[in-house]
């Protein structure tokens, strides 16, 4: 939430407050015109819920980043595990060819990033389930190549998979509450502006004339959002020049 928003929050606040005192209230509450009750219940309802909007769109949304790199982590050495007991399998097998696509240390899955990772660790699992349910099945047990092995491995990257976009989805969330926020506050504007129009009504009587003047001192946007800025220093005095000789 950006200071113009914050401050137009408070000036609405700051209104509502006004009409809520009790000598102000009992001028205007339920009193002709009766439709200024209702536009300000309408004020009240809009401003609760431009403030739930603004603190949404304040949280920050670094959680989804941090659950995404250890979703990440997770499969890298799910990855890693699965791999070594496919390049030892290979190895023994003769399949130097299955062997070389996985035969790389862990940190060669932690280089990979993204898509670049979630397509490598589907076709490890690919290659994995092809061992763990096929016609060497028994011979790939004894290396830890089993269905129980490929349903670990299917877990780490299905979940991997749905936080790779997560960040980018927060992101695309915020920005949609982002834009959202002038809006509700125009319309919250307009509606203060017709309370404003129904207002010289109530000030038939001195009680009803201060309610009327508290209000519209109330209405002004103070900017809370920066300290005041420092004062400059006064220039030192030049001291006069004396005449040389």
């Amino acid at each position: 939430m950006n200071d113009k928003i914050a401050n137009q929050l408070n000036s609405y606040r700051s209104r509502l407050a006004c009409l809520d005192k009790p000598e102000h209230k009992s001028i205007w509450e339920n009193k002709p015109p009766v439709i200024f009750t209702s536009k300000v219940r309408l004020a009240r309802e809009a401003i609760v819920a431009l403030a739930e909007t603004a603190s949404v769109q304040s949280a920050p949304i670094t959680g989804s980043a941090a659950d995404k790199r250890r979703e990440e982590k997770e499969l890298e050495e799910e990855c890693y595990k699965v791999a070594r007991a496919i390049v030892n399998y290979a190895h023994d097998t003769a399949d130097e060819t299955t062997a070389a696509r996985y035969d790389f240390p862990l940190s060669g899955w932690r280089r990979m990033r993204n898509e670049t990772l979630i397509q490598r660790a589907r076709l490890l699992e690919e290659d994995a389930k092809s061992l763990a349910t096929g016609a060497s099945s028994v011979m790939a047990s004894q290396y830890g190549i089993t269905p129980a092995a490929v349903a670990a491995l299917k877990k780490e990257a299905d979940e991997y998979e749905a936080y790779l976009v997560a960040p980018q989805q927060g992101i695309a969330a915020r920005s949609a509450l982002t834009d959202s926020l002038p809006v509700r506050s125009r319309e919250i504007a307009a509606i203060f502006d017709q309370i404003a129009d129904l207002l010289p009504q109530f000030a038939t009587t001195p009680a009803g004339e201060s309610f009327v003047a508290a209000y519209q001192a109330s209405s002004l946007i103070l900017d809370r959002g920066h300290s005041p800025a420092a004062p400059a220093a006064p220039a030192s005095p030049v001291p006069p020049q004396r005449p040389i000789g």
